[in-house]
């Protein structure tokens, strides 16, 4: 059952770090588990962050399992080796620039159109 549907329409479509959805609902639940479950810290986090990501758009939870599936390996090679820590600082900038940037390219139009022009 989706959020949306369970809550009507308490809870809005996105949900951003300022509004008061997050800020009186989502970050106390989320910090009042925290402290009171030490020994699920991790875990705990790792839920909250996909719960806030799919609450957000089911199309970023594809880019961010990808991401985290990347960066836990890159840290058990990290753990034995440190030359690929500079690779991984690299792809996760290239894919925050990327993330950040490929819809404002889009709604520009700075990408090329598929469009044939009538010259």
């Amino acid at each position: 059952m989706s959020i949306r549907r369970a809550f009507g329409n308490f809870f809005p479509v996105s949900v951003q770090f300022n509004e008061p959805t997050f800020l009186l609902l989502f970050l106390p639940v989320l910090l009042l588990a925290y402290y009171a479950l030490p020994f699920l810290r991790n875990a705990l986090l790792l839920v909250a962050s996909l719960i806030f990501c799919l609450w957000g758009g089911k199309q970023t939870i594809g880019v961010l399992l990808l991401a985290l599936a990347f960066n836990y390996v890159l840290g058990l090679v990290v753990t034995k080796r440190r030359a690929p820590l500079a690779v991984g600082i690299i792809v996760n900038l290239l894919l925050l620039i990327w993330c950040n940037y490929a819809a404002c390219c889009r709604v520009t139009g700075s990408m090329p159109n598929k469009r044939k022009s009538p010259l």
